[in-house]
């Protein structure tokens, strides 16, 4: 199976064999890699009529690797399935085809299925496609690309099947992991019940809030929220087995995980074997690891301003910010959750979360490490 997504680096010359492969085989795992292989050649051909029946194919992984073979096509008839693939049930594989839609045609008509019929029969017969200009080893997203819903600390999450991963350790305490929460119900809450998501927070172990996906209603969004703030933050940082629960989530195509700060529990806890630890396990199920730098925004008093009376960031605080945002892809944290994401058909943000002082006469449990 990987031999055969290799194969997509010779192009054009193996296009015919990778059809082949796509239609014939029958595990869905080949048939996967040789639609992601197509993806890596250019032609005007039209697609082969026996891809039309992966449509409908009953393994997600599958339309979605079509989706992106599809681009491969400059021709009408990859045009027509990929308006297909916009009435897909998920949110993810609905983007994707709009992604490519978008490249293809050079029109910018959002996820109307719709629209883009009724632009197709516009055309009529004749349907002028744009050449191949962007780098097909970059996915093509455009920064100005808005989901229906809010972002996550900058992310475009674009699922509707996704489980956070929420950093809980010693340094999250005083306020940062009150903001990662509030930040999450937020997004949650602007998807709506369409949305099936799950929640675990991770210190030394990773603990999960459902045994399943649950519908993104008011009433799971505060129950998970419950199972967030039943203790305050403590511990060191296990990313690695965080991760692996994550991915065994029955139905989910998306995982967001934040963190502050670098892992030191796990097998493995070194930062480049995580990540070919996880790529390697989720090389087949193709679900998206979105990553999150969370950094410390403002510090106010005890009795300072919450919730809705914090004002907003100045602009001292506003450049304070763009500059770190330039420079975490250069830490090592930073690194790390980038290349995370990049071999995981995700993508890299950096997030801020203000934070509190503690009341006159606190006390501080000694650090997990001490």
């Amino acid at each position: 199976v990987d031999a055969i997504y290799d194969l997509g680096l010779y192009g054009d010359a193996v296009r015919e064999d990778l059809e082949r492969v796509a239609v014939r085989a029958s595990r869905w795992e080949t048939i996967s890699m040789a639609l992601r292989a197509l993806h890596f050649c250019d032609t005007e051909a039209p697609t082969p009529p026996a891809l039309k029946r992966l449509v409908k194919h009953k393994q997600w992984q599958v339309r979605l690797a079509l989706a992106d073979a599809l681009r491969a096509y400059r021709h009408k008839h990859a045009v027509d399935m990929l308006i297909q693939l916009l009435g897909d049930e998920r949110l993810r594989i609905r983007g994707r085809a709009m992604d490519h839609l978008e490249l293809l045609t050079g029109e910018s008509l959002g996820a109307s299925q719709r629209a883009w019929g009724d632009w197709r029969r516009s055309q009529g017969t004749e349907l002028v496609l744009r050449p191949r200009e962007i780098s097909v080893y970059r996915p093509f997203r455009p920064p100005e690309r808005k989901y229906a819903h809010k972002d996550y600390y900058g992310l475009q999450v674009g699922s509707d099947r996704v489980v956070f991963v929420l950093d809980k350790s010693d340094s999250m305490y005083y306020g940062l992991f009150d903001g990662v929460v509030d930040e999450m119900r937020a997004h949650l809450a602007s998807a709506g019940p369409a949305t099936k998501f799950n929640v675990i927070e991770f210190a030394g172990e990773p603990t999960v809030w459902n045994a399943k996906l649950a519908a993104a209603t008011a009433a799971e969004i505060e129950a998970a929220v419950a199972f967030l703030h039943r203790a305050k933050p403590f511990g060191p940082t296990n990313i690695v087995d965080s991760l692996r629960l994550a991915l065994k989530t029955e139905d989910l195509d998306a995982v967001v995980l934040l963190s502050d700060g670098l892992p030191n529990r796990g097998d493995p806890s070194a930062p480049p074997e995580i990540v070919r630890t996880v790529s390697k396990q989720n090389r087949y199920t193709r679900v998206a690891i979105h990553t999150v730098l969370l950094l410390e925004g403002r510090r106010f008093p005890h009795d300072g301003p919450r919730g809705k009376d914090v004002p907003p960031p100045d602009e001292d605080e506003r450049r304070r910010r763009d500059e770190m945002r330039e420079e975490a892809p250069r830490t090592e944290l930073g690194a790390f959750l980038r290349q995370l994401a990049l071999e995981n058909d995700g993508t890299f943000g950096v997030g801020f979360a203000d934070s509190w002082d503690p009341p006159p006469g606190a006390t501080f449990r000694d650090s997990s490490d001490k």
